[in-house]
């Protein structure tokens, strides 16, 4: 897969959640909230609205009359909708959600295909052609992992763009981001700092030091001045000369403490800073963890009859990563066991001696549309190593015509 990073991703595991989350088959008012699916005829069992192909803009634009007037979700399932005009209404608060690179919108490659019509619009795991979708005038609106022809918005909203990339040739399988070269930036800044706090404190204990010795000096200065008094009674004039030195040494004493008063109080005022730096620098930690999660998707698709026996096609991962769970999940109810075999390009084509599952494929059993198994531990291996090919062969299958396999997995960086 060839990718160019145009900007850096916050996303994260977040946007999983919202796809993976099941679907209601009719209107429902949770929370006051509407919620409409809509999908193509192969998945028309669990669809409110039924597209086939042609004007599929009359389904959406009934869809999103059909919510109330405080807006709703439409959720989308996979297929490609064909459009002829855009599909719009006056309100707030409308998300279209789609199955990502699977949920795919046409037009004429310049029309819109929606255009957000009130404030606090969100678009989310969808594809369009060129003409995209039109936000207007309106406020608070959102993109999350929304492409556009031939670039993938990871997070895009009206305070601005803060993640997108360029993807060629429908290569959106796998998208994964990391934001190490700000942290380091971060650190080193951080480091400085403290560094320079540190000169400061030491530099504010010399001086403490040497005002300690002017008060030493100070009383012994006026011990003697005493003994001269009383011992040399004619000296008189030559003491007031003294005593005016020293007079002008404890002003001099009384402007170095507050100076190291001063000190003191800027010193704080740094250490206040660095406290929150490090507390920015916890939170910028915190969310470069979270960017580590990554999800390898493929899918596997009979063309309308049940899948075959086989090999089903590779995929390249350009990143080193360990495999955490995996998903599955199929447009019916049916059988079907998919094992993964990895190798290296220089090795490829993997074989089955190559498989990571020892055993423990990738499968739903019979009478279930999904699976998912979140302890993989029983795995032959669970690493997979930056430019290592996977091959997907389906072992055996029933019913079943079409499935797309999610693998999560945590980037090593």
């Amino acid at each position: 897969m060839r990718l160019k990073i145009l900007s850096v991703c916050l996303v994260a595991g977040f946007l999983l959640g919202i796809v993976l989350t099941a679907f209601p088959l009719s209107v429902q008012y949770n929370d006051g909230v509407a919620r409409l699916v809509i999908g193509n005829t192969v998945a028309a069992q669990d669809a409110d609205y039924t597209c086939d192909g042609v004007n599929d803009n009359v389904q959406f634009q009934d869809a999103i009359d059909a919510l109330n007037t405080t807006g709703g979700m439409i959720y989308v399932l996979a297929g490609t909708y064909s459009f002829s005009v855009t599909v719009t209404r006056a309100i707030d608060g409308v998300s279209i959600v789609g199955l990502g690179g699977a949920t795919v919108f046409e037009c004429d490659n310049s029309t819109p295909l929606f255009e957000a019509g009130g404030d606090r619009w969100l678009f989310s795991n969808l594809w369009t052609d060129g003409g995209g979708l039109a936000m207007g005038v309106t406020v608070d609106w959102c993109w999350l992992n929304v492409g556009v022809y031939d670039v993938l918005y990871s997070v895009l909203t009206s305070a601005g763009g803060v993640g997108s990339m360029e993807v060629h040739a429908n290569e959106w399988h796998t998208v994964a981001f990391a934001t190490e070269a700000s942290v380091t930036a971060i650190n080193s800044t951080l480091n400085t700092a403290v560094g320079n706090i540190a000169a400061l404190q030491s530099n504010l204990t010399a001086l403490n030091n040497t005002v300690n010795g002017l008060s030493t000096a100070l009383s012994d200065t006026n011990g003697n001045l005493s003994a001269l008094n009383s011992t040399v009674t004619g000296l008189q004039a030559e003491l007031a000369s003294v005593n005016a030195t020293v007079v002008a040494l404890n002003s001099t004493v009384v402007g170095l403490q507050s100076d190291f008063v001063t000190l003191n109080s800027t010193v704080y005022a740094l250490n206040s800073t660095v406290i929150g730096l490090q507390a920015d620098l916890a939170s910028v930690n915190a969310t470069v963890t979270a960017q580590k999660v990554c999800a390898i998707v493929y899918v596997v698709d009979g063309g309308g009859s049940a899948i075959a026996v086989g090999g089903k096609g590779f995929l390249e991962i350009p990143f080193a990563c360990v495999v955490n769970n995996w998903t599955i999940v199929a447009d019916v109810s049916g059988a079907i066991q998919v094992d993964v075999w990895k190798d290296s390009y220089s090795n490829f084509p993997p074989i089955d001696a190559d498989s990571m599952c020892a055993g423990k494929e990738v499968k739903i059993v019979a009478t279930n549309q999904k699976a998912q198994d979140t302890d993989i531990t029983d795995w032959t291996t669970t690493s997979i190593e930056a430019g290592s090919l996977l091959a997907f062969y389906v072992d055996s299958c029933t019913t079943i015509t079409r499935v797309t396999i999610t693998i999560t997995a945590t980037r090593v960086i």
